[in-house]
């Protein structure tokens, strides 16, 4: 079950920068090396991905005492985004061993909050 004490919910779709990386080792012209470093080609796009925001926080808990707050709109959990997941997926993130540790990372006014909490039995 859910030891975090965080409730979430599907928020829509959300447009979201994406960063696309790709690396060329050696780039030849007609044959001939021209470089021997290798160079890293960065791209952007923007996409529509899913978003979740905390739907409820329950007193008492890990996360209500790290500072999560009730609208908080979930960026990551343990290193990964929120956006390329399914809400069953992030669930399970917030419903391993007690003791475990849970980075999550959320949008509060505007600018990204990192917070880190321990699961704990609530029962």
């Amino acid at each position: 079950y859910n030891k975090s004490g965080v409730e979430l919910i599907y928020s829509g779709k959300m447009l979201v920068k994406e960063e696309n990386t790709m690396q060329i080792t050696s780039v030849s012209n007609n044959g001939v090396k021209t470089s021997s470093f290798p160079e890293i080609i960065y791209t952007y796009g923007l996409s529509y991905k899913p978003s979740y925001k905390i739907s409820y926080i329950r007193k008492g808990s890990a996360a209500e005492k790290a500072g999560l707050q009730a609208g908080d709109l979930i960026l990551s959990i343990n290193g990964k985004s929120a956006f390329d997941k399914k809400l069953q997926e992030l669930l399970y993130e917030l419903s391993g061993k007690s003791g475990m540790k849970v980075r999550i990372v959320v949008e509060l006014d505007g600018s990204p909050r990192k917070f880190t909490f321990r699961l704990e039995d609530l029962l």
